[in-house]
């Protein structure tokens, strides 16, 4: 449990530094769009996981 709770902060301080980038012109408002939707799927993968591990403890 430990590490997918470190993985979902890793993956929060990953959309700020994506927030930083876009406002920098680092990356186009297209690329961060797409990041930012694969980063809130991944978000909703490691969140189930965390419940799915919780309820069979």
């Amino acid at each position: 449990m430990q590490f997918l709770y470190i993985a979902r902060g890793s993956l929060y301080e990953t959309l700020t530094l994506l927030e930083i980038f876009k406002l920098r012109g680092w990356i186009t408002i297209d690329q961060f769009n797409e990041f930012e939707q694969k980063s809130n799927e991944i978000a909703k993968m490691i969140n189930s996981l965390i419940k799915a591990i919780a309820r069979n403890l």
